[in-house]
């Protein structure tokens, strides 16, 4: 998703190399001062020292762009997205692509996107795209910035780093091969790159938070470096500074370009794999439903399958995968509310101070599973995975429950991940108790509670980008209220059901089918703490 507002393109491309405004560079040197100092390692950076280092980081950004947009004049604006659709099909149907029965056009609330001219039916190729029009890292090898990709270790190292560069060249160059997928490309898109400060702010709280402010301290460091870079190698200087000095702006267009639509492709007649992005095929929003998109290797071309059946006039949608609400925010810059793939990253372990650490560990390892992990909540009538159930009731068992599995069998161990596997009511008690306290925690992280983000969401003046954040709360605020109530009922279950305390009070066939687990003292490392 991206904002349609178009961006003026230059007029006449200037061959004099553009030189460097010593106050731009001095803001790029003291941008990369902080940067790195933002990423150390040791010792690790709170939430709020996270926090301090964004908001410096921004304050640089919004100078640097202040400065940099003076300078940036002399140029035309870009036609409409839907004034480049004509062009756009002819040039892929040129070059030997196959747009079938769809073309590009606008959707209420989904902004961009393939709509079906007649009827498809399900499993019939609405795209063929051969690998001669896809952008990608082996292209950019083959290109002006080839030389220079391989002498520098970041654009080695970040293979969409410089795939961003390539695309910031083709975009520049007025005589590009790919000006009119380029054409077709939004403006500016709404990943936290583009947040206002007070946006990141409503994330706090969230699974996304931390992510977010990461995201944008990496990209302010890596245009810090390719910057200094740019006015220090003469290759760089030639091939990207023939055309266009080298802004924030345009960079963070290019990695959010990349970002939003990038893909893994096989390297024809080869091993491994390239990155890149699929003209027209990469206009597609996403649905649920499976992956319908093979590439074939004889043909050197994409082909994409319709996913469902699809009315003329309707919109033409793929399936990007199993990701969470917080992945598409991220790194698509939307929330998809029906997501049958929603989950909330969970980070627990079992401390090493526990006196009881050496036989839990014990225990888990038996079960493949580590004393220190990433688990899941889902938004679902279980929303525990087998997985946590069995960390959670392993971490709540007591001295005589531990030694009593770990002298069974493999087979009785595997009750654990079962959910009507029961230890004991106290055991479960306690893992469900922790995580009915946990999620009662994470809710209070938040700055806004779900009635607010239900006012807001409505309110006249909120902005698209605001309303998709929301959106997003909402999700993971509703997902721990369910958790908590599941819980709720789950122990007044035990209750009803379980009268006496024994290690062999339930049975795999007579527990309750939905049962499940949590810990009552593992140490968490939950990633949504806000300063």
């Amino acid at each position: 998703m991206g904002k349609k507002s178009r961006r003026p393109r230059q007029k006449n491309a200037k061959q004099a190399i553009y030189k460097p405004d010593p106050d731009v560079i001095k803001l790029v040197d003291q941008l990369l001062k902080v940067c790195i100092e933002a990423t150390r390692q040791e010792p690790p950076k709170t939430p709020k020292e996270q926090w301090d280092d964004f908001v410096e980081i921004r304050k640089l950004l919004d100078e640097l762009e202040a400065k940099q947009a003076e300078a940036d004049d002399g140029f035309e604006a870009r036609p409409a997205r839907c004034d480049c659709v004509d062009a756009f099909l002819d040039w892929l149907t040129q070059n030997g692509a196959e747009a079938r029965d769809v073309t590009f056009g606008e959707f209420p609330g989904r902004g961009f996107g393939v709509k079906a001219i007649k009827s498809i039916k399900k499993h019939e190729i609405f795209f063929s795209i051969p690998y001669s029009l896809m952008i990608t890292t082996l292209s950019m090898k083959d290109s002006l910035l080839g030389s220079l990709v391989q002498k520098d270790r970041l654009l080695r190292s970040v293979p969409s780093i410089g795939l961003s560069l390539h695309l910031l060249v083709e975009r520049w160059n007025p005589d590009s091969f790919w000006q009119p997928y380029i054409d077709m490309l939004p403006e500016s898109y709404t990943i936290p790159l583009y947040y206002t400060v007070d946006e990141v702010r409503m994330l706090q709280g969230s699974t996304a938070y931390l992510d977010a402010l990461n995201q944008n301290r990496m990209i302010a460091r890596q245009y810090a470096y390719l910057h200094q870079m740019m006015y220090s190698h003469r290759d760089a200087r030639e091939v990207v500074l023939s055309q266009k000095p080298f802004n924030y702006a345009d960079f963070r267009w290019a990695v959010g370009s990349v970002m939003t639509r990038q893909n893994n492709l096989p390297v024809p007649d080869g091993d491994g794999f390239a990155i890149g992005l699929i003209p027209g095929w990469d206009m597609c929003n996403h649905a649920n439903g499976v992956i319908t998109t093979d590439y074939k290797d004889d043909e050197k071309a994409l082909k994409c399958y319709a996913v469902d059946d699809f009315e003329a006039d309707s919109e033409v949608t793929t399936f990007y995968g199993t990701r969470t609400n917080a992945e598409f925010l991220l790194n698509q810059g939307f929330v998809y509310e029906r997501n049958q793939h929603d989950r909330m990253k969970l980070k627990l372990g079992v401390s090493k101070n526990d006196p009881l650490y050496a036989l839990k560990a014990q225990l888990l390892t038996r079960l493949d599973i580590p004393t220190s992990a990433a688990f899941y909540l889902y938004n679902a009538l279980t929303p525990f995975t087998a997985q946590l159930m069995a960390f959670l009731r392993a971490f709540c068992m007591t001295y005589d429950e531990l030694k009593a599995k770990l002298e069974g069998s493999d087979e009785d161990l595997q009750v654990l991940l079962n959910p009507r596997g029961v230890v004991s009511r106290e055991c479960e008690t306690k893992a469900l108790d922790f995580i009915q306290t946990r999620c009662t925690l994470l809710l209070k992280q938040y700055k806004t509670s779900l009635s607010e983000d239900e006012a807001q969401s409505i309110h006249p003046d909120a902005s698209p980008l605001t309303r998709e954040i929301v959106k997003f709360l909402y999700g993971e605020k509703s997902l721990l209220s369910q958790v908590i109530a599941f819980t709720q009922t789950q122990k007044a279950f035990l209750q009803s059901h379980y009268l006496t305390s024994s290690s062999n009070s339930a049975s795999t066939e007579d527990a309750n089918p939905d049962a499940g687990s949590s810990q009552a003292e593992a140490k968490t490392d939950v990633d949504t703490q806000a300063p």
